[in-house]
């Protein structure tokens, strides 16, 4: 068969005819006497009665090893081979056997002899028996425990590190194969250095080294003598060798490191008005928190006495974010966060301490505190109180929306209330009046702002308010009866608010709406609209309510007319005056009505009796009218 048809059927492939060789193999007696029995790939039984070294060329040649168990060798040189170059998986794997095997180790018959028996087992031939296969197995073991690391790359091949600048960073192999390679880099940045330490590589960089995805590289640890392509020896008809040699350019590593500066901020507390603090507060105790946008750490700084606070370190180029977590005492916090990077001083080549620092200013605004200031008016008469009330004691609540806090206010004799100075300017307010003065009614508006700067009364930052409250209306009751105390119902009054309008026969008016109550100097006035009538109810009460004083009535006085009565009692003709109360008081007053005289029949003995009464009467001078008793229930006539 033709030489390429050979190599292929020992599995070889990428193959390149380079010059003719020879083989030399010992004639005499076995260099290594050790029997060994073998079944080839293709079930073949052979006995191998000793070890015959194979050279390239002559007995002192560069050792062979066959990779065709079976095929014959002539003793002592054989000519007529070709050397070709293989660089196949399966050449270096065998390659790989051979250095560990004999030539990384002393070159004895036995490690000869152990090598081409685990060549035979590699490429399909089965090892049956020897003497030595206990120590065979054990030179084996330790054989394919080197190759099997050659053929690994380090746990960390092409990954890409992170190195602090000025320290060293140790990276340690998991796959244990750091002993195949050589101790020294083949490729090597500026600033760094790199260096294999048992199954440690060793990282050191530079304080100002820079350095951004540089690679280290590293190649196998083997001798210089064994690199090379190998070389097939084949002969037709004969048995094919090899001559191991291992590609110094199938073993190396590559390692990416990026250097990390790091910069810190320097941090620095003013007042947002002045730069200096005010009324004699400092910027130290105020606390921030710093992150780092881009790992995710958090820090918290605290302000020194000068109001500077600075950060741990962090990798120049991530970004930060500090935010005011507390405000130095007297001054308002400022949660505005506050972004930039970390930072290295341009054309700087030291990364000294200095130069890494980026600053950064923070200014709060300085706590003014205010107070509110409460008057209270009439909403009609303004600082005047009508019937004679007073403006003192109105309750009002003052809440803080900003911060919560409230306070409560009472107004003085002159309806005045003046707050604490505890609120700080800027912040919003609500006031509400929960009590008011007797004598009005309730003003449950809600007065909202903002505490600010100012100065009013000898107070500094007094934020004056006014806040006006209606007069509690008028009402006026009248309890209607007659001599025996028996209670009238159905009578109507009509009422006045002077004596003059009275005689004037003009009284009090109720609006269009029916509720609204119109005074006769009031505008709107008319005789078109309804008098306001009272009537009495099943237990005699007449009520007249919310009345609402115009600014030209000072005071509680009121004249009432009664414009008809029942057909029992008597009308009463002549108008009195009466005091009004606040609606909704028991403010009321007793008015009597006499009965009516009946007359007796003609011819009866009453009639007889009334003329003798009449005849003493006239005697007596004694005109017997309709009398009218207005008691007051208090008392008073």
């Amino acid at each position: 068969m033709g030489l390429i048809a050979f190599v292929a059927t020992l599995g070889f492939s990428n193959v390149h005819t380079t010059h003719a060789a020879s083989v030399w193999i010992n004639s005499g007696a076995a260099d290594l006497a050790t029997s060994s029995k073998w079944k080839t790939a293709s079930g073949t039984s052979i006995t191998e009665d000793g070890w015959w070294r194979k050279r390239d060329g002559s007995a002192n040649g560069t050792v062979l090893f066959c990779v065709q168990l079976g095929a014959p060798l002539n003793n002592n040189l054989n000519t007529g081979f070709a050397a070709t170059t293989v660089t196949d998986a399966q050449h270096k794997h065998i390659s790989e056997i051979a250095y560990y095997g004999y030539y990384a180790q002393a070159h004895t018959y036995t490690n000869e002899m152990f090598t081409q028996w685990a060549i035979w087992q590699y490429l399909g031939d089965t090892y049956v028996s020897s003497p030595l296969t206990s120590q065979y197995n054990a030179w084996k073991a330790n054989v394919n425990a080197k190759v099997a690391a050659y053929d690994k790359a380090p746990s960390f091949n092409n990954t890409t590190v992170n190195i602090d600048a000025g320290t060293t960073k140790a990276l340690n192999d998991t796959n244990g194969t750091l002993g195949t390679y050589a101790s020294t880099a083949t490729a090597t940045p500026a600033g760094l250095k790199a260096s294999i330490s048992g199954n440690t590589l060793n990282i050191t960089a530079a304080n100002n080294a820079v350095v951004s995805g540089g690679a280290i590289k590293f190649a196998d640890n083997i001798a210089a003598t064994y690199e090379g392509a190998a070389l097939l020896y084949s002969r037709p008809g004969f048995q094919s060798v090899i001559l191991p040699k291992i590609d110094p350019t199938f073993k190396k590593f590559t390692v990416n490191v990026n250097v990390i500066h790091y910069g810190t901020v320097k941090l620095t507390k003013q007042d947002a008005e002045t730069g200096t603090a005010q009324n004699g507060a400092t910027f130290a105790g105020a606390t921030f928190k710093l992150t780092d946008t881009k790992t995710g750490a958090t820090e918290t700084l605290t302000t020194d006495a000068s109001g500077t606070a600075v950060s741990g370190k962090h990798a120049i180029g991530d970004g930060y974010s500090i935010v005011e977590t507390k405000a130095p005492a007297g001054y308002k916090l400022n949660t505005t966060p506050v972004t930039g990077t970390f930072t290295h001083a341009s054309g700087d080549t030291t990364y000294s301490a200095a130069s890494v620092q980026t600053a950064v200013t923070i200014k709060d605004n300085y706590i003014y505190h205010a107070r509110i200031k409460v008057n209270k008016q009439d909403s009609l008469t303004g600082t005047n109180p009508e019937n004679g009330n007073t403006f003192a004691g109105a309750v009002f609540k003052l809440t803080d929306t900003t911060t919560g806090i409230s306070e409560t206010l009472t107004t003085d004799s002159n309806g005045i209330a003046v707050s604490s100075a505890n609120f700080a300017v800027g912040d919003a307010y609500t006031l509400v009046e929960t009590t008011a003065p007797k004598g009005y009614q309730l003003n449950s508006a809600v007065v909202s702002g903002t505490f600010t700067r100012t100065k009013e009364d000898g107070y500094a930052n007094t934020n004056a308010l006014t806040v006006k409250d209606k007069v509690i209306p008028d009402q006026i009751s009248i309890h209607k009866t007659d001599e025996t105390g028996k209670d009238l119902a159905g009578i109507k009054f009509k009422i006045s608010d002077t004596k003059a309008n009275l005689m004037a026969g003009k009284f009090l008016k109720l609006a269009a709406d029916g509720k609204t109550v119109v005074f006769p100097n009031q505008s709107g006035y008319s005789d078109s609209l309804q008098d306001y009538v009272a009537t009495t109810d099943a237990k005699g009460i007449a009520t007249w309510s919310n009345i609402v004083k115009p600014a030209s009535k000072t005071d509680r006085t009121y004249y009432f007319d009664e414009i008809s009565t029942d057909k029992d009692h008597q009308l009463l003709t002549k108008g009195s005056a009466i005091s009004a109360g606040d609606t909704g008081a028991n403010n009321t007053y007793a008015v009597v009505n006499q009965s009516k005289i009946k007359l007796p029949n003609t011819g009866s003995q009453d009639a007889a009796k009334l003329a003798v009464i009449l005849i003493v009467a006239v005697l007596g001078a004694s005109a017997v009218g309709v009398s009218l008793v207005i008691n007051k229930k208090k008392g008073n006539n």
